[in-house]
């Protein structure tokens, strides 16, 4: 339920005026649930939960390249990191280690399996991960394609 305070101040601080209220979702059979508002924003701001809310994060978590949180640096994809390394078979090995410290800041989640499917014509690797959501006992994957060339 999102709750907007209308205040005398004028459109420019709307986003100061902004009440989402995510209780009154109720919880799911196993007692838990994720709740997260759907990005991206819209004028109804719509609500993610449980799973789609897990998947949200950690399209995230792709999406911001590390060091553009301000407050969190250490948050995002750290893939771009290897921007000026050829895909061969240390630089997979490295890239599924940082993949891995990625993903760990995502406590909802345990990552089963890792695959990455470099192409190396486009210069980009297709990344899959299939992972278990231990609180609701559900499996699922994310897969995304990471363009590593320098922009």
């Amino acid at each position: 339920m999102v709750y907007l305070n209308k205040s005398s101040h004028g459109i420019n601080n709307f986003m100061a005026n902004l009440v989402i209220d995510l209780s009154t979702i109720s919880k799911n059979s196993y007692g838990n649930v994720y709740k997260d508002i759907k990005v991206p924003l819209s004028t109804t701001f719509d609500i993610n939960v449980d799973v789609n809310a897990v998947k949200q994060s950690i399209a995230n978590i792709f999406g911001w390249r590390r060091g553009q949180r301000i407050l969190n640096p250490l948050f995002g994809n750290i893939m771009y990191d290897y921007v000026e390394e050829g895909i061969n078979e240390v630089t997979l090995k490295n890239l599924r280690s940082a993949i891995l410290q990625m993903l760990a800041v995502e406590p909802r989640i345990n990552v089963i399996e890792l695959s990455l499917s470099p192409d190396e014509d486009n210069n980009s690797i297709y990344v899959t991960v299939k992972y278990i959501i231990p609180a609701i006992n559900y499996v699922t994957s994310f897969s995304t394609n990471i363009n590593i060339v320098s922009s």
